[in-house]
């Protein structure tokens, strides 16, 4: 003769069962980010090119490591110049989780890879004064010698310049182009990251 099971009905027997089910889940869920033991050493830098684009958000980055962790990296980094082009931040992700990452090398000149990373982050929801900094900072970067100073010394026209960034103004583009060459790194970082416009830069 069985007895019938009584519900669960008070708060303490509740939260019991709770800890015994999260003890049982715990065993089968994917290992966390504080559970690897063997975090990996990063072979490549970041390319100076995908550092002028700026980072994710905390939180992109955390939901990014949070799929890798349960699925792997499923599109391989880009090496260009030895440095990663494009996949930063699947590399730092997985190199942390201690996970294989897969390459492939960037086959291209300097100008083919400007457009290739342009291309690739002006995706994201930016302002059009994000669009302008961004397009002015890459085509104003030349290897060794970073953001060139001189006036007019950058390698398109101002109307090239704003239909890569998608169709601003010109006076955005100037603008933009005053700020690369000019402002301060932390005026620089809040361009880039949308805390301030152009205009008041």
């Amino acid at each position: 003769w069985l007895r019938r099971p009584r519900a669960i009905s008070t708060p303490k027997a509740l939260f019991a069962v709770k800890n015994i089910v999260a003890k049982h889940l715990k065993q089968k869920k994917p290992i966390g980010l504080n559970e690897r033991r063997n975090k990996m050493t990063r072979k490549y830098d970041r390319h100076p090119l995908s550092s002028l684009c700026g980072d994710m958000t905390t939180d992109e980055f955390i939901a990014l490591t949070d799929s890798i962790n349960v699925n792997g990296v499923k599109d391989p980094i880009e090496i260009f110049q030895g440095m990663v082009l494009d996949g930063w931040h699947r590399y730092r992700s997985a190199t942390d989780l201690g996970m294989d990452c897969p390459e492939t090398k960037f086959e291209g000149t300097v100008d083919d890879a400007k457009a290739h990373v342009l291309a690739k982050h002006t995706r994201r929801n930016w302002t059009d004064s994000q669009r302008a900094h961004a397009v002015a900072k890459i085509y104003e970067w030349h290897p060794g010698r970073g953001i060139r100073v001189e006036p007019g010394s950058g390698l398109k026209t101002n109307t090239e310049l704003q239909e890569l960034a998608g169709g601003v103004s010109e006076k955005l583009i100037q603008q933009a182009k005053t700020v690369v060459r000019n402002a301060i790194p932390a005026v620089q970082d809040a361009v880039r990251d949308g805390d301030l416009s152009l205009k008041k830069a």
